[in-house]
């Protein structure tokens, strides 16, 4: 790590809260002068391990840019059959060693030195002095040659040749206490601290190799029965020791006075919500030896700063606490478009309630894609939507399919900027392209600036605000004296037909295809898996996925009430008069009608903030979302694969600048809001969402499959024509019908574009590779290389393939321990 005494407090606050949330990155180490090993905890399946590098900024003496990168960076990685409860770093080495359930052995791993980005398992270690199956606890120095100390029990603590495997000491003591942590002090001493909280010293230079007991006085704090301990070690001549119990007390002691603690605190430890002792953990800051940071009793990590403490035990209360997030979101879902569009399809006699099919249906894509999609998206280590498409059927491909995802950012974004123009202009009566244009320059500024941390912390804020704000707009418009009783016009036609709305028997196909279009449809967005690929853990991004779509459900509710009250209201007791909205084509702006009409000049105010915010909200994903695949996936792995980070950094900034102009100029001439917004994930839905499933679950397919599937399915949806575009239908499914001199297919043709367009692509491929195999076509007509196709994923991650590949080759195994 780096040691420039202007970052440490950043670096070590910033590693505190990637270690010990609640996930799979459990254990991390030290590694090398500017990156980290972390490891996953998770019984009954494999783990990685994973060579981070530390993010730009925190290695910065100042602000070098515009916009300083913050993400960790994967360096390398390997799979472990067993979960890693500890993770050592050996210094001056390449080695790293592990322990964990379910035996006692201590594996040995290595960083591949070449260009295979592999953490290598080198040997097992299988201690000599133990027949206890628990798992070890483990300890490594700088010493020469490389050993570990480890043991379960202070009987069988032992230190080991790694190279070798030779046992160089074993601990003199019969004692069965067992062990909770273990640290070197120098290259001859260490500190064992036992699970009942007492210290032993270990001095490598006596040949008995006898244990020392640090005698403490008998304290109340030292006779706690029934609770586990564990400790860490700072840095310093003299370095203190920090001791933490299950039921979140911490003990500071000095190294040369054992006998009474320095400093004691109990913390805000929420010990109701346990993760175990295994999982208890306190470091002190390097350096900064004031802080410490404490993680265990649940997905949280405090941080204290212990200046203040005496040894009375009072209360400490924490200077930072990280919990992650989760509502990031949902405020990304619930834009200016889906707020309007909701309340509009209430309002409109033709709709109701019924075809209001967008809560429900992001609600349940969120379900789906959390419990089907986000671990096979992690296992991969994928950073954007097109990394498993693009590393399953090649760039080609990869280019062609970044074309529906960017035309749906645009789209969703200037469908959002649409409906803040068109708020802007009923509430405020100042012309709509004003909004669009300051809106457009606030989001793609803010979002230059901040990236993913500022889309994630505005998005919380945001979400706050349009709940409040709409909420506080309902009791106004539903007492307005010009309105009805919603709950009967719910049933009665008094102003118009029921709000509640109808389903007709020959709409049922649309309908049900509209619904499903929804629910795949919304799956593949980099939106969505921007928030869920950035999780500290598998349960975390599916947590967030879960709560997310409740999220959006919930956020609905104030949009319904308000278009259940816009058909409830006689329009000719208000100042809007007659003919109704409806009647005027203004349906599109009924939300806005009602706060301007029907409530309050104020809290109509407050209501336009709620749509501005679900305006920034949205806009900033969508521009990040389409920045960031162009950058990694076109610009980086296409046009310059030796770009660097700095310059692949300008070409998202660039091309968010691009797309955010175009969404506002498409923004200019939108009719419809509902229309625009429920178009711009067909594209998505219909070709993306097939080749999506393909690469994830079907690892037969190939590139040849992949391509037929893309053209057959575009040209499928392109012939069923589009109403809002106002393209004729070529190809006329049952049930097609012309509805006010408009084409409309009633018929599922979305579901049946999609399923083509799926099965397209797994048969094409079956047959372009038994035609290949089989000798059919000559092997120089395979351009895209079926029969030796290495881009073949498989059900882990790119560090599993790697590691099969090189366990496959003796040689590359015999270079290995040589360079060891």
């Amino acid at each position: 790590m780096d040691r420039r005494p202007t970052n440490h407090c950043s670096c070590f606050m910033n590693l505190a809260s990637l270690i010990c949330t609640a996930g799979w990155l459990r254990m991390c180490g030290l590694f090398q002068c500017h990156g980290i090993c972390v490891a996953g905890y998770e019984n009954g399946s494999r783990n990685e391990i994973l060579q981070l590098l530390l993010p730009p900024r925190l290695l910065a003496r100042q602000n070098k840019g515009l916009c300083p990168e913050r993400d960790f960076k994967v360096e390398r990685g390997g799979i472990c059959d067993r979960p890693i409860y500890r993770l050592k770093h050996v210094p001056g080495t390449s080695l790293l060693v592990t322990s964990g359930p379910t035996d006692s052995g201590i594996q040995v791993w290595c960083v591949v030195p070449d260009e295979t980005d592999m953490i290598k398992l080198l040997s097992v270690i299988s201690p000599t002095k133990t027949e206890d199956t628990s798992w070890s606890k483990i300890a490594t120095s700088c010493a020469k040659p490389a050993c570990v100390l480890h043991g379960q029990r202070i009987s069988n603590l032992q230190m080991t040749e790694i190279e070798s495997e030779k046992s160089l000491w074993v601990a003199g003591s019969a004692s069965l206490d067992k062990i909770a942590s273990l640290d070197f002090l120098d290259e001859a001493t260490a500190v064992v601290c036992g699970a009942k909280g007492q210290l032993f010293l270990v001095d490598f230079r006596q040949q008995q190799g006898i244990l020392g007991e640090l005698e403490e006085v008998q304290t109340p704090w030292a006779q706690m029965e029934g609770l586990s301990w564990c400790a860490g070690v700072g840095s310093g001549e003299a370095p203190l020791i920090a001791r933490l119990s299950l039921g979140g007390l911490v003990v500071l002691t000095d190294i040369r006075h054992p006998s009474s603690p320095l400093k004691m605190a109990q913390c805000c430890a929420p010990t109701s919500n346990l993760c175990g002792a295994d999982f208890l953990s306190i470091s002190l800051a390097p350096v900064l030896g004031d802080n410490l940071a404490v993680s265990g009793f649940d997905g949280t990590v405090q941080v204290y700063n212990t200046q203040d403490w005496d040894s009375s035990g009072q209360e400490a209360k924490p200077v930072f606490i990280h919990k992650g997030h989760i509502f990031s979101t949902p405020a990304t879902w619930v834009g200016g478009a889906y707020i309007n569009g909701t309340a509009e399809i209430v309002y409109l006699p033709s709709r109701g309630l019924v075809w209001v099919q967008a809560p429900v249906g992001f609600a349940l894509s969120l379900l789906v894609g959390g419990f089907f999609f986000v671990n096979p998206m992690r296992m991969r280590n994928c950073v954007t939507l097109m990394d498993p498409i693009q590393e399953m059927y090649g760039n080609v491909m990869s280019c062609l399919l970044f074309i529906p995802p960017l035309i749906a950012d645009i789209f969703w974004f200037a469908a959002v900027l649409a409906s803040l123009g068109a708020t802007m202009k009923v509430i405020l009566d100042i012309q709509g392209y004003v909004a669009i244009i300051l809106s457009a320059c606030t989001v793609i500024l803010y979002t230059l600036l901040g990236g993913l941390y500022s889309v994630a912390y505005t998005d919380v804020i945001q979400l706050i605000f349009i709940s409040l704000s709409l909420w506080i707009c309902i009791p106004f418009a539903i007492m307005n004296p010009a309105t009805e009783n919603i709950f009967h016009t719910a049933t009665h036609n008094i102003s118009q037909a029921p709000w509640t709305g109808k389903i007709e028997p020959e709409f049922y196909g649309r309908w049900f295809d509209d619904f499903l279009y929804l629910v795949l449809g919304a799956i593949p967005w980099q939106t969505y898996f921007q928030r869920v690929l950035a999780a500290s853990s598998h349960k975390e991004a599916r947590l967030i996925s879960y709560f997310s779509g409740l999220g959006c459900f919930i956020m609905a509710i104030p949009s319904v009430l308000i278009g259940a009250v816009a058909a409830s209201t006689d329009w000719n007791q208000t100042d809007y008069g007659l003919p109704t909205p409806y009647e005027r084509n203004e349906s599109a702006l009924i939300l806005p009608l009602v706060l301007q009409h029907l409530c309050p000049m104020y809290i109509s105010v407050g209501g336009l903030g709620a749509i501005a915010a679900a305006v920034m909200s949205s806009g900033d994903s969508a521009l990040l979302s389409a920045g960031s695949m162009f950058a990694h996936n076109i610009y980086r792995k296409i046009f310059r694969r030796k770009a660097t980070e700095k310059e692949v950094l300008w070409a998202m900034r660039i091309s968010m600048v691009a797309f955010g102009i175009i969404s506002a100029l498409l923004a200019f001439y939108s009719s419809s809001i509902y229309d625009l917004w429920f178009l711009s994930g067909e594209l998505v839905y219909t070709l993306l969402f097939p080749q999506l499933c393909c690469a994830l679950f079907l690892s037969s397919t190939n590139t040849y499959g992949s391509m037929v599937g893309f053209f057959l399915g575009f040209l499928l949806r392109l012939l069923a024509g589009e109403p809002s575009l106002k393209i004729p239908p070529v190809i006329c499914y049952p049930g097609c019908s012309v509805v006010e001199g408009i084409f409309v297919q009633l018929f599922p043709f979305k579901m049946v574009t999609m399923l083509v367009t799926l099965v397209t692509i797994f048969s094409t491929s079956h047959l372009a590779s038994f035609m290949f195999k089989s000798g059919i076509l000559p092997a120089e007509w395979d351009v895209c290389q079926v029969t030796m196709d290495a881009r073949m994923p498989v059900s882990f991650s790119r560090g599993e393939r790697q590691m099969e590949e090189i366990q496959n080759g003796e040689q590359a195994e015999e270079a290995v321990m040589k360079d060891i």
